[in-house]
């Protein structure tokens, strides 16, 4: 493989410098990567990531949130992304934005469904196989135990339009919901090293990791919080060992920090748009989330200019 993306949400600048992860330490190009202004919206900002043009043009949240953002779905997105533009095998796991998954010279398992029912691979074929083996969803890859806990299920359908957070007011189902989001994320690396092996080899893969920005909304709890960037640092680790890419790029879409003092009361890390991170072993000298795709096209040799699908 030339280049294995990292796309870790909520991975923070400020974080990073104060607990030494010796990975982190040992790239030799790392820094803080600015979003779109006036955008926090994780689904807006990993889009412009990878289509390289702003929220206005790339189609999904220019719409308003009508009853729910996260089915802005892939349909809506009108401009080529990243992995179009490649003249290879490519993987992409769950990022948010691609489902319905479309298709590519590669796999991609979509991100984000909201009907389990559905198809939510590239090459559809596959998923059936994934299913029966890893119980996957195609929600954040959440097993299959978790249909049985509507409530919490009804909570991470719903959270991110900013209703409902006093459901986690009970500790008993934080923890409910913290078991289920750690359990997801190791879940969902299973899933990739399973498509690595069966279905690789690939030349360039993007995996997507959420459980940070899932954990640290729901608690300010410090083992808490070191436990969820323990396992997203252990999964990079390993995943970079599946991939054995000739680069990797680590990268966010913004910090977290702490609501103390902001008047909430649930919502423990609101999303710090200035505490973002990009580290590589290749210097892509990412200034902001426009540069991320004319960088990554440049890696590969290939110029930049955005093309309407």
């Amino acid at each position: 493989m030339k280049l294995l993306i990292l796309a870790i949400d909520g991975l923070d600048w400020n974080y990073l410098n104060k607990i030494k992860w010796k990975l982190w330490e040992d790239l030799p190009h790392r820094g803080k990567i600015m979003p779109e202004p006036d955008t926090m919206l994780s689904l807006s900002l990993w889009t412009t990531m990878t289509t390289g043009v702003s929220k206005k043009e790339h189609g999904l949240c220019r719409r308003g949130w009508i009853k729910n953002p996260w089915i802005l779905g892939s349909n809506f997105v009108e401009y080529k992304r990243l992995w179009d533009y490649l003249n290879c095998r490519s993987f992409i796991f769950s990022l948010v934005g691609t489902y319905p998954p479309h298709p590519l010279n590669g796999v991609m398992i979509g991100g984000v469904s909201y009907t389990f029912s559905d198809i939510c691979s590239y090459p559809p074929e596959i998923w059936k196989d994934i299913q029966d083996k890893f119980n996957y969803l195609g929600f954040a890859s959440f097993p299959n135990e978790l249909k049985k806990d509507t409530e919490i299920l009804d909570y991470i359908l719903q959270k991110d339009k900013g209703i409902d957070l006093s459901l986690l007011k009970s500790p008993e189902k934080r923890k409910r919901y913290k078991e289920n989001v750690l359990k997801s994320s190791k879940n969902g690396v299973e899933v990739v090293k399973y498509v690595a092996k069966e279905h690789g080899p690939f030349d360039f893969a993007l995996i997507y990791l959420r459980a940070i920005d899932d954990i640290l909304h729901i608690t300010r709890d410090k083992s808490e919080v070191q436990e969820v960037h323990k396992l997203i640092f252990d999964s990079c680790e390993e995943l970079i060992n599946v991939f054995n890419p000739d680069d990797f790029l680590i990268v966010s879409d913004h910090g977290l920090i702490t609501d103390e003092g902001l008047g909430w009361d649930i919502l423990c890390h609101m999303h710090d748009m200035e505490n973002g991170v990009w580290g590589s072993t290749y210097d892509f000298d990412l200034k902001d989330h426009f540069d991320v795709t004319p960088a990554i096209l440049n890696y590969y040799g290939l110029d930049f200019k955005a093309e309407r699908v």
